[in-house]
Parts: C-alpha cells; sequence; structure tokens
C-alpha cells in the first residue's frame, strides 16, 4: 500500500477519513498547522505547516506519498471574502498540485464540490453531464479553478479526481446542517409540514467510504475525472425534520405553512440562508461514481439523518 498523505484531517470529513484509511491499513502522512495535531494521529506521520496557499511548502509533507487526499479547504462563512477563498482554494490547490507533481505523486483526490456546478437549488437531475451555471458563487469558483488544477495533474499517466458532494451531514457539521439540528432538538412545533421537494445530501460516513474507494481503485485504470458523490434517493425537508427527530426520540410535530411565507419569516429570524437553501429541489445522479468505484453508500438517507439525531442528542446528555 502506497503512503497517502491527508490534509484537514483535522476537520469534520476528515476525521472520519482518517479513521477509514486507519482501519484499511493504509500508511498516513498527516499535514496540519501548528498546534493542531488531528485527533487519532497516534502511529501515523505528522508534518506541520503554515496554512494553505499559494507559497506553501509541501516538500516534507510529500515525502514518499504515492497519493494526495486532499479535504482540506476554505468555507464561505461570514467574513471570508473571495479573496480568501481563491487564496485557500484555488491557488492553494495549484500549488500542492504543483509540488506533487515535482515530487512523483501518482494520485491526487480532491474533496471538491456541487457548487462548483450550480448553486444552492437547480431544476431536474444533476450529473457529471450538465455545464456549469453561468455565474457561480465565489465558492463555487474557486473550488471550479481547483479542479481544473487537478485535471492539469491527470495528464501524462497520472490520476486526478474531484469529488463533488452535496450537503455533507452528520452530528457534528457545522453550518446548515447544525442549525438544522438545533431547529430539530428545541422540541417546537416546526413549519415544514408542507414542504415536499427534492435533496441530495451525503452523510459523512457515506462520503469517508467514497474517498476510500478513490484512493483505493487500482492505478491501471482510467478514472480521472469529475464526480458527484450522493446518498441513494433525496429527501425533502419535511422528511429531514421528521427523521432527525425520530433519531432524537422526538414526536415530529410539524404544521403546514405555505414555502413562501417560510422564507420572509425564517429571514426576519436570522436563518433565512440556511433554511431557504434547503426548501428548493437539488437532486444529483451518482451514478457514474458508482459504477467506476464500486461503490455502494452503506446508510441510506433516513438511516443516516436518524443517526444523526441521536448522536447529536447523545453528544448533549
Amino acid at each position: 500500500m502506497g503512503r497517502i498523505l491527508i490534509t484537514g484531517a483535522n476537520g469534520f470529513v476528515g476525521r472520519h477519513v482518517l479513521g477509514a484509511l486507519a482501519q484499511a491499513g493504509y500508511p498516513l502522512t498527516l499535514a496540519h498547522r501548528r498546534g493542531r495535531a488531528p485527533a487519532g494521529a497516534a502511529g501515523h506521520r505528522l508534518v506541520e505547516i503554515d496554512g494553505i496557499g499559494p507559497t506553501t511548502d509541501w516538500s516534507t509533507a510529500l515525502d514518499d506519498c504515492e497519493t494526495i487526499l486532499h479535504l482540506a479547504g476554505q468555507v464561505p462563512r461570514r467574513g471570508i471574502d473571495a479573496g480568501e477563498l481563491h487564496e485557500v482554494n484555488a491557488a492553494g490547490t495549484g500549488r500542492l498540485v504543483e509540488q506533487a507533481r515535482a515530487a512523483g505523486v501518482r494520485r491526487f483526490v480532491l474533496l471538491s464540490s456541487v457548487a462548483t456546478v450550480v448553486d444552492e437549488r437547480a431544476a431536474g437531475v444533476i450529473d457529471e453531464k450538465m455545464p456549469p451555471a453561468p455565474v457561480l458563487s465565489a465558492y463555487g469558483a474557486s473550488k471550479a479553478e481547483a479542479e481544473r488544477h487537478v485535471a492539469a495533474f491527470a495528464r501524462d499517466g497520472r490520476t486526478g479526481i474531484a469529488i463533488r458532494p452535496p450537503l455533507v451531514y452528520g452530528a457534528e457539521a457545522k453550518g446548515t446542517w447544525a442549525a438544522l439540528q438545533r431547529m430539530a432538538a428545541s422540541g417546537l412545533p416546526l413549519p415544514f409540514a408542507s414542504i415536499d421537494n427534492r435533496r441530495s445530501m451525503i452523510a459523512v460516513d457515506n462520503l469517508a467510504v467514497a474517498l476510500l474507494a478513490a484512493v483505493s481503485v487500482s492505478r491501471v485504470r482510467d478514472v480521472s475525472g469529475a464526480y458527484f458523490v450522493a446518498d441513494s434517493g433525496t429527501a425533502s425537508v419535511r422528511d429531514i425534520f421528521t427523521w432527525l427527530r425520530q433519531g432524537m426520540g422526538i414526536s415530529p410535530r410539524l404544521v403546514p405553512v405555505p414555502p413562501s411565507l417560510l422564507r420572509g419569516a425564517f429571514t426576519l429570524v436570522g436563518l433565512g440562508r440556511p433554511v431557504a437553501r434547503l426548501l428548493g429541489d437539488l437532486a444529483i445522479d451518482s451514478g457514474l461514481f458508482r459504477r467506476t468505484f464500486d461503490w455502494t453508500p452503506p446508510l441510506d438517507t433516513e438511516q443516516g439523518v436518524k443517526r444523526s439525531g441521536a448522536a447529536y442528542v447523545a453528544a448533549r446528555l
């Protein structure tokens, strides 16, 4: 088994991927910022770096590595501008690709995003044949440029793979999913009984197995490219809150309210964006990844959401 360099092993996705790769027996190098060694790092090679950007020195981290699993990146949040997203996600990935090529790395797997093609909602079903939206968010544009660096790496017999997940969920997730779990755990009646939309998501455990499949595929196969990954099927907002509360041991307590009224009401209380982004459709066909990498998500969405709700409550007891 060739050595794998993991960036972002401290993150929500990274912690799960680290466990999956360690269990599979891979020798691992974990790149991390000073003073922030990943949990579960015992027995693995640790290398400190001074952040991710266009001047990062990866030479020590790349020593003896055959594969890179690049999970680290800057996510959009308040106070983060387009320049910082570009510096970390686009220029930072370009720098790592450049040094990986020079170091003789043979495979580069990037954790990208569905945001490279659409923003928060889309009509129809998304797959690899769908062209990018005319205007992407700053985050989506930065990830799209990162994908272009990985595609360039794939020339001359190397392998470059970009994995595009939708919303990644689990009990420890931050951002939108954290807000939804807090709402569910409140036990209050929630106005989502009428929201019967179609959203694709992916449980963090399913994503970890997908990334394991990407780094494990035989080197003799030409699998370079960008792939969507998602749980089987879709879930509505009504499903999400029903399953979260079932996992939490709470009655669903959902009441019907027209979606148009919901958008205005949640904007007033500061939850407009995390809720509104889930009210539309965003359905993904991940069949190409499943066929290419012989991957089947271990959990369906109902199981994954219930597990998330149960673990969220257990962590607060």
